[in-house]
């Protein structure tokens, strides 16, 4: 997997993992404004506007649930809110969707990543993120529905113009899933289920390389938009190599070991040859005796 330059002028819409046919990878969706035919019918004027208020009403009891997990009606339901977000983004009536959003999802201190809530109002959070990453890099916020100018101006929101990365670790290995892509950049914002970080092993690295990173930062993912810093911005090749273990938790991986043993001693024989020593002195006493 590459960073690939999209076409300009496009959005693109984060939809869950388990949503894809795989169930493995995050799916972006792109579509702009050429990419919808007129037999689609989807309007930009002020009856879209009408429309979206009736679907995010309807939808507005699901605000709490992944979006993998929605029934089929809302299903479709969301799907169609992201086409009308798609089509009113570059538009004069796009300040007024965002203000109706608002109405309905904003508010709230908290969104989990990944639940339709997030989607509609993960933008609407104000948050300071750690180091240099922006706060449209995060989870909740870097494929939801950005917020208009007055909005990014009031929230001091920043769009997200990194490459972001999701490390789920399986089995003790690293499992990238790309979430955001800017192939202008060389710089990946990498998310970890864990509180702490031990490093990649060589081959995540050269995954990553492969993949055009140069430098990373890692974030904690533990599923709210608390995330902490547990790298701050790194060369690829300064990254911290962590051997590469299956079936042990996350919290349960170091550091590769640096240790100094005498060759062909092992630790078992050592200690049978203090005791064979204590034995020969304490019996040396006695016969001196």
């Amino acid at each position: 997997m590459s960073f690939q330059r999209r076409g300009q002028n496009r959005r693109s819409t984060y939809v869950p993992p388990s949503v894809t046919s795989n169930g493995t990878a995050p799916k972006l969706v792109s579509k702009g404004l050429s990419d919808y035919s007129e037999s689609e019918e989807i309007a930009s004027g002020p009856q879209s506007i009408a429309q979206m208020s009736n679907i995010l009403d309807s939808l507005q009891p699901y605000s709490d649930t992944k979006i993998r997990d929605l029934p089929p009606d809302a299903m479709e339901k969301y799907r169609s809110a992201v086409t009308y977000v798609s089509v009113l983004y570059d538009t004069n009536n796009y300040p007024q969707l965002t203000e109706l959003i608002e109405r309905k999802y904003g508010g709230r201190s908290d969104y989990i990543p990944g639940t339709l809530g997030a989607y509609f109002g993960g933008c609407l959070i104000k948050r300071t993120m750690p180091g240099n990453t922006s706060s449209g890099c995060s989870l909740s916020c870097v494929n939801a529905v950005p917020p208009s100018r007055r909005q990014a101006r009031t929230l001091g929101w920043t769009p997200c113009q990194e490459n972001v990365l999701l490390g789920t670790l399986i089995n003790g290995r690293y499992n990238f899933s790309r979430v955001n892509e800017s192939p202008e950049s060389t710089h990946a914002v990498i998310y970890v289920n864990s509180n702490r970080f031990d490093g990649f092993s060589r081959a995540e690295i050269t995954q990553l390389r492969d993949m055009g990173v140069e430098t990373v930062t890692v974030l904690s993912n533990n599923g709210s938009n608390d995330h902490r810093e547990l790298l701050q911005v790194t060369r690829i090749g300064d990254v911290p190599i962590r051997v590469s273990t299956t079936n042990v938790p996350a919290t349960d991986l170091a550091l590769e070991p640096v240790t100094s043993t005498t060759p062909g001693v092992s630790s078992s024989n050592i200690w049978w040859i203090a005791i064979i020593i204590i034995v020969a002195v304490i019996i040396l006493v006695l016969i001196l005796k």
